[in-house]
């Protein structure tokens, strides 16, 4: 990690350790890891505080290293251990240019220690998981929740989940979520502005131009700019960025479960919500370049298993829709009939 390597390359600089006589050098350190250049300064800032502070206080070096020692165990090759037992006087009456030296560096590697672990060894990193196929895709997280993904989708796992925290995100799409009852650790989503909290549910969340999120069953606690949502089973809530609203429906979206059968459903539905689902199963994005009639509908045939293609040729049969192409992933809806 090369957090861990800048921790032991600024030890080495900063002590003159022969035992770390292996590590990279500082300086050629930071020419191959330029992002961390900010922390290193912090550091060496650190270090020059330091060595200007006086203190009648006596430093527990070896104390302070060997705990240090024990938190990177795991993460870094083992350094050898220096011992530094005798070297702070008991009687710091009269103390030697080369010996004070000596003892304000162990009160900076001291100083070093707490902002290097609180830095580096609290941080909470995450795993991402994103769909890159046509088909929604399948994970299991280690407390036995189940995410379906739809094409596109993408979303963070916490490093520490199932352990400290069941925390995740959702990036991009459409996840459809089974989640594993545990009320003494709640299950979060964040999604742009929203956290989304339960202990054991299942639910849809669909991101595009808006976060659509349908419960399926059981109960969600949604918050947005410290406002509670509270949502039961068979309700939905809509949020708008650009318009700063939610709305919370009675009703949920067919196509928040018949998704998951690789399929999508349309009974007299508005041509802007036909779009918008065909961005989420699809992973796409889908600009309207036309004036969409107010009363123009679509009721579909069975769509389990159709491809993108063959549903703009349905489109294109039912209502006169044509679509450009751009690339895999941009369309444009350029002409609408309306034939309602």
């Amino acid at each position: 990690m090369p957090n861990n390597e800048l921790i032991l390359s600024i030890l080495k600089e900063l002590t003159n350790d022969d035992s770390l006589a292996n590590k990279m050098p500082l300086n050629e350190f930071l020419q191959q890891n330029p992002d961390l250049s900010q922390e290193a300064d912090m550091i060496k800032n650190i270090w020059d505080d330091a060595s200007q502070y006086k203190s009648t206080e006596k430093f527990d070096a070896n104390s302070a290293f060997a705990k240090f020692q024990n938190r990177v165990a795991n993460q870094v090759e083992q350094p050898k251990v220096v011992s530094i037992s005798n070297t702070i006087p008991t009687e710091p009456k009269v103390v030697s240019i080369f010996s004070r030296r000596r003892i304000l560096s162990f009160a900076a590697i001291g100083l070093i220690l707490v902002a290097l672990s609180f830095l580096f060894l609290n941080t909470d990193s995450t795993e991402n998981f994103t769909n890159t196929n046509t088909l929604a895709s399948h994970e299991v997280l280690s407390d036995g929740t189940k995410l379906t993904l739809a094409p596109n989708a993408s979303v963070d796992i916490s490093s520490k989940f199932d352990k400290k925290n069941r925390k995740t995100s959702l990036l991009r799409g459409q996840v459809f979520y089974d989640v594993a009852k545990n009320p003494d650790l709640p299950f979060s989503v964040e999604v742009g502005d929203l956290n989304i909290v339960v202990t054991g549910t299942s639910f849809n969340v669909k991101w595009n131009k808006t976060v659509q999120i349908d419960l399926i069953e059981g109960s969600i606690n949604v918050n947005y700019n410290s406002k509670d949502y509270s949502l039961k089973a068979g309700e939905q809530l809509v949020y708008n960025p650009k318009k700063q609203s939610i709305k919370v429906n009675k009703k949920i979206d067919p196509n928040a479960v018949k998704w998951l059968e690789n399929g999508l459903s349309f009974n007299s539905t508005p041509i802007n919500k036909v779009i918008s689902d065909i961005e989420s199963f699809y992973g796409v994005n889908i600009d309207i370049k036309t004036k969409v009639p107010a009363n123009c509908h679509f009721t579909s045939p069975d769509l389990s298993n159709v491809s993108l293609n063959d549903l703009f040729v349905i489109l294109l049969s039912a209502q006169g829709m044509i679509f450009d192409r751009f690339n895999d992933k941009n369309y444009a809806l350029v002409e609408i009939s309306c034939k309602d």
